[in-house]
């Protein structure tokens, strides 16, 4: 093994050739450019004759693509529809709001009813007047939110 090493090691040293770096214009990668001075043009690229289209690069097609559907996603994002928590209990929230809505205006008109609800309420140890209690704080807590909105 060590004799292999050292016969690979005495063949790279005789043979002392340029390796990497011959195929640049002007020598290496890291060399000078071989532009001379600046042509007022952007990037230094000269346009093409008049009547013919300037030649994509390789990478260009891929990068413009990229930048095109990046573009679409981030507008897809920003501006596509809501899909946020309350958006989605919206629906079903103002449903149930609406019901309930509709058994207290219930309530409010019928006495037996009330009474009904009253017995019920104590039934279970709370009183009687906490059902419209509570539609009364829902009501005044949309009228602030409005005012809220408006101002």
């Amino acid at each position: 093994m060590a004799a292999m090493l050292r016969r690979a090691g005495a063949q790279l040293l005789r043979n002392n050739m340029q390796r990497g770096g011959h195929s640049w214009p002007g020598g290496s990668f890291w060399a000078e450019g071989t532009q001379t001075g600046r042509n007022g043009y952007l990037f230094g690229e000269t346009p093409p004759p008049p009547g013919q289209k300037r030649k994509w690069e390789s990478w260009e097609l891929i990068f413009y693509t990229g930048f095109g559907i990046s573009g679409i996603m981030a507008w897809l994002t920003i501006n596509g529809p809501d899909n946020s928590l309350q958006a989605w209990a919206r629906g079903p929230a103002l449903a149930e709001l609406a019901e309930e809505d509709e058994r207290f205006a219930a309530y409010a008109q019928d006495s037996g009813l009330q009474a009904e609800m009253a017995d019920k309420f104590k039934a279970m140890g709370k009183h009687p007047d906490r059902y419209y209690d509570a539609v009364m704080m829902r009501n005044e807590f949309a009228i602030l939110k409005a005012k809220h909105a408006g101002a």
